[in-house]
């Protein structure tokens, strides 16, 4: 997606909870192809690290941070 220069967000970062979800994996990309480091948030550390791998593979800035509610 080609956006325009005052949507990008280089340098800033964004933290999405629920990232590996419908909506939260829409937002993931969004952001991330906007310039954004993103740090992902899930529950299933397992799954948020493919999760993240594969977005790093196409050349996104990831970091993951997997945690739940159960606090």
């Amino acid at each position: 997606m080609d956006l325009p220069s005052f949507f990008r967000l280089d340098g800033r970062t964004a933290f999405i909870s629920a990232a590996r979800g419908h909506l939260g994996a829409a937002m993931t990309r969004a952001l991330a192809e906007a310039g954004a480091h993103v740090i992902v948030n899930g529950r299933d550390d397992a799954k948020l690290a493919a999760f993240a791998d594969a977005l790093r593979g196409e050349g996104f800035s990831v970091e993951r941070a997997a945690f739940g509610g159960g606090i």
